[in-house]
């Protein structure tokens, strides 16, 4: 008995969606981590940007001032930073040791958020219980605390909206509906070319 082949309909399924996408998966891969990467540098900014200026403000009064805590306007500042921005959890002062100095959120002071001894400036991945799983932009300060510990300007971002899971599969994504659109108009636009073409002689 002969064996039937492929319909012209799968035929065009393999040229056009499966071929491509095995040739290109390893390329699409890595296009998705470079955008995740990106695109969590871009949610991060504000958090990078948080921190410096509480590092810059309070390098600027330090001489005058026996603690961070006397610093004018600082706690206001790190409640209003993080206002109308949906992927920020909290900005807080930090002490190595993990004793939150500081905090935007009323009552967190004196409360132990996780011990940090980080160079100069890093983000890390950690599960707050007040907050869930967060992305922590941390920065060492120029001058440590009364009590001799070293601080740090910590903001948190939520993990969820900062590095979604989904994310990586974009590219691959792309390409399917791309795909996807070639496979339903292509059939379409050969067979309006056969029907147009004149008839042999």
């Amino acid at each position: 008995m002969r064996r039937k082949g492929l319909s012209l309909r799968w035929q065009m399924v393999l040229i056009i969606v499966v071929l491509p996408l095995l040739l290109l998966t390893p390329l699409l891969f890595f296009a998705g981590a470079q955008f995740r990467s990106e695109y969590r540098e871009a949610r991060l900014g504000k958090g990078h940007m948080i921190t410096q200026q509480v590092r810059q403000h309070v390098d600027v009064v330090a001489p005058f001032i026996a603690s961070v805590r006397d610093v004018p306007g600082l706690e206001r500042y790190l409640r209003d930073s993080i206002a109308g921005q949906p992927e920020l959890a909290f900005a807080a002062l930090v002490r190595g040791d993990g004793i939150i100095v500081l905090h935007s959120t009323s009552g967190m002071a004196g409360q132990v958020l996780m011990d940090l001894n980080v160079p100069d400036v890093q983000v890390l991945q950690t599960r707050v219980p007040q907050y869930g799983n967060l992305h922590l932009v941390v920065r060492r300060m120029s001058r440590p605390d009364i009590s001799g510990q070293q601080l740090y300007a910590v903001v948190g971002a939520y993990s969820q909206i900062v590095d979604p899971p989904w994310l990586p599969w974009l590219p691959v994504g792309g390409v399917l509906i791309l795909a996807g659109n070639l496979l339903v108009e292509l059939p379409r636009w050969l067979a309006s070319r056969l029907l147009r073409s004149p008839p042999a002689r």
